[in-house]
């Protein structure tokens, strides 16, 4: 796998910059400031031009609440952390329907 990979330091940095940018996806963290990865995910879900931009969910937090906000949220994958790079990238790979 191979493209362009961008760092966002927080959720409304990672919405301007998908706003601008054309990805193929998103990993997003829920825990993050300014706008958590959970209300990132809400606000593309929301904007017809990216209701179908893959998103990839990450945490380390395993509260119940957590948990419960994932569930209710639509999101195509979800990972634990810590996860080993070959989880990430099976799953990158099927969120992208790339063939191993």
């Amino acid at each position: 796998m191979g493209g362009r990979i961008d760092k966002a330091e927080d959720g409304f940095k990672a919405w301007e910059m998908i706003q601008t940018h054309n990805y193929d996806l998103v990993v997003s963290d829920i825990q993050m400031p300014r706008m958590t990865g959970l209300e990132l995910k809400k606000i593309v879900r929301a904007t017809p031009r990216f209701a179908e931009l893959p998103f990839l969910m990450i945490t380390g937090e395993v509260s119940e609440d957590i948990r419960a906000s994932v569930r209710k949220s639509r999101y195509d994958g979800f990972l634990l952390k810590p996860f080993h790079r070959v989880v990430l990238e099976a799953s990158l790979r099927e969120l992208l329907n790339i063939p191993r």
